[in-house]
């Protein structure tokens, strides 16, 4: 696989948190990862995880895979800046919880939850999750073992 890769995916977020209209916006000109990244969406939108934030519009998921980092962005967009500060807050403060939850039994999610920073920039909220590359394998072999 050739490196920097970056796929673009768009969707709407449903009352019910389910997904839909996902398409690949922007391709990485590598059907795998395009396929894999809209599979993603999809499960995301059939776990209905995505309920608290349906009043967000102009969801996004970006991807980006270089050969020190691996970065993934959700952006949607709130309908005034103070909706988007206050779903910011919102959000920080659930995944602190979620961290300090996860932190005895699930350590490696804690610390993905960790790395975790969600934002808002006027009525922007992004959630930006960036891991490197060398953390990212070592957390993989560690839950999936080392295949080779």
């Amino acid at each position: 696989v050739g490196l920097p890769l970056n796929v673009l995916a768009v969707f709407k977020i449903e009352k019910d948190g389910s997904l839909s209209g996902i398409r690949i916006a922007r391709s990485s000109n590598n059907k795998l990862l395009d396929e894999k990244a809209a599979q993603i969406l999809w499960m995301i939108g059939e776990s209905h995880a995505l309920g608290p934030i349906s009043d967000l519009t102009s969801g996004s998921v970006e991807l980006d895979l270089t050969e020190n980092w691996s970065r993934l962005t959700v952006t949607a967009f709130a309908p005034t800046p103070e909706a988007a500060k206050a779903k910011a807050d919102l959000l920080n403060f659930l995944f602190s919880v979620m961290k300090v939850a996860r932190k005895k039994d699930s350590p490696d999610v804690a610390e993905l939850l960790s790395m975790l920073k969600v934002s808002s920039d006027n009525k922007r909220v992004d959630a930006k999750l960036s891991v490197s590359r060398a953390r990212a394998t070592q957390m993989m072999n560690a839950r999936f073992g080392n295949k080779q």
